[in-house]
């Protein structure tokens, strides 16, 4: 980074990520990190920003460390009393049975010997045959607390017992699961289609509880379709905007957006791939409606700043960190990969393209767009393939392949869904028809990633991956590009 003046959001947003993972993760290579953030201020002789950002990461810190008072490895399950405030609430299926899943945090948690543990990321499973707890008030519960990884535990209720109600401030967790409900409901009612249907409600409501389509679009390295992402509040902004166009003027067009997206973060939920989508849409917007000047380097510092501040434990979830360092991989390292594929990929002069056949033009346009299209899938499985190696230890090499027509022809069907749904209302058997022409579309997709070329099932395996290489990798790629981007910006 040039100067942290450029990019402050992005700066501080860095700042707190390192911070957060030293609390979490305690290792000494984040020097690698914290140790160019202070050379870029000393050599701009910003010793004011250095003090005050020493003094933010030494606060932050402090407040991590007391945050929660759980040792990162609880070798055993203990049995206790826990606040559990609901986040989300869903049916999930396994191979044997249903539950009700819940997903919240353990305020506190007391031991029976009189421990007492806060703020803990946790699940707990209810089986659906009893009745449901509401999601809208917190509960006291009796249980026996253990942990799956790091920071994430799971709380099993003690049989027969009852969930205390404890009431607090309004609670959107009851709401959102009716709400997905209904529209779950509805997409039935469209999508006739098994596969199909389970396929949108992954895409529309952000679930996905069919174990074997996960598994077919991981083994491709596509599983981040299934997820609600940035990308979609992309895709809804210019659907909805495009309409909305063609009726108001951009400041009511920007103003119902912003209402319109904001309702369907609620829907969603506060995932860490939707919540950065959702800022990133939001600080663009109100950039636009009052004039401010800002960049997508800085949204997406404002994202990041938001989220570990909102929930630190955020750092931990294998979802923030592939999210925010794909989106990083698109927005500083993608114009670099792009500069360096155009030889084999020539940009022409508009002029050029003009005296062109009609043939020779749509061949250079369908050029255009794989060099594009080669130069994100690059990018993103450059800076990605550490994180991958450290967490899974393999990496499917057909990914490349398939991530660059896969992701385009999926929003195209999400696209078509809305389509079709708009025309339902406006002209039912107009919007009968999109229906049935996106339900084939989609369904000859879904074939495609069922049946893979066998060929191309080559993965890319290690038995290990050091944490510390992980570490010193990530951050040669981060203030390598940002050091490139500034010397192309300065040139």
């Amino acid at each position: 980074m040039s100067s942290w003046r450029q990019t402050p959001a992005l700066f501080f947003g860095v700042l707190l990520l390192l911070t957060a993972g030293a609390a979490l993760y305690p290792h000494w290579i984040y020097v690698c990190g914290f140790l160019p953030l202070a050379l870029l201020l000393i050599l701009k002789r910003e010793w004011k920003i250095l003090i005050a950002s020493i003094l933010l990461s030494l606060t932050f810190f402090t407040y991590l460390y007391f945050y929660t008072s759980l040792p990162i490895s609880l070798e055993k399950k203990v049995k206790g009393t826990g606040d559990f405030e609901i986040e989300t609430v869903r049916v999930t299926h396994s191979p044997f049975n249903q539950s009700y899943l819940y997903q919240g945090i353990l305020h506190t948690f007391v031991t029976e010997d009189g421990r007492e543990w806060k703020n803990l990321p946790c699940h707990l499973y209810l089986p659906i045959e009893k009745a449901r707890y509401k999601a809208d008030v917190d509960y006291k519960i009796h249980g026996t607390l253990a942990q799956k990884a790091p920071h994430a535990f799971v709380l099993k209720p003690v049989k027969d017992s009852t969930w205390e109600p404890i009431k607090r401030p309004f609670r959107f967790a009851e709401w959102r699961y009716n709400a997905k409900e209904k529209v779950r409901l509805f997409l039935k009612e469209q999508i006739p289609q098994p596969r199909v249907f389970t396929f949108f409600v992954a895409l529309v409501v952000g679930d996905l509880d069919e174990r074997l389509m996960s598994m077919e679009f991981a083994k491709l390295g596509l599983q981040h379709i299934l997820g609600i992402s940035g990308f979609h509040f992309v895709l809804l902004a210019g659907f909805f905007g495009g309409i909305l166009r063609l009726l108001f003027p951009f400041k009511i067009t920007a103003i119902i957006l912003l209402v319109l997206l904001t309702a369907y973060f609620f829907f969603v939920g506060p995932a860490p791939a939707t919540l950065r989508g959702w800022i990133a849409i939001s600080v663009y917007l109100l950039a636009r409606l009052f004039h401010l000047p800002t960049s997508a380097l800085n949204a997406f510092g404002v994202g990041l700043c938001i989220e570990i501040l909102y929930s630190p434990f955020v750092v931990t979830s294998i979802g923030f960190q592939l999210s925010f360092l794909c989106t990083w991989a698109i927005l500083l390292l993608y114009p670099l990969v792009r500069r360096s594929v155009m030889p084999l990929f020539p940009k022409q002069s508009l002029q050029a393209v003009s005296q062109l056949s009609l043939l020779q033009q749509h061949t250079y346009l369908l050029s255009s767009l794989f060099r594009e299209a080669v130069a994100l899938n690059l990018s993103v499985h450059l800076a990605s393939l550490p994180l991958i190696l450290f967490l899974f230890h393999k990496f499917p090499l057909q990914s490349l392949l398939y991530n660059l027509f896969f992701p385009f022809c999926f929003s195209a069907s999400l696209l078509f869904l809305l389509t079709g749904i708009l025309f339902s209302f406006l002209i039912p058997p107009l919007g009968k028809l999109i229906h049935i022409c996106n339900n084939a579309f989609t369904g000859f997709l879904l074939e495609i990633a069922a049946q893979p070329a066998m060929a191309l099932d080559l993965p890319l395996r290690v038995k290990s991956f050091p944490f510390a290489l992980l570490i010193v990798l990530l951050s040669l790629l981060f203030f390598g590009a940002s050091y490139l981007r500034y010397r192309e910006k300065a040139h």
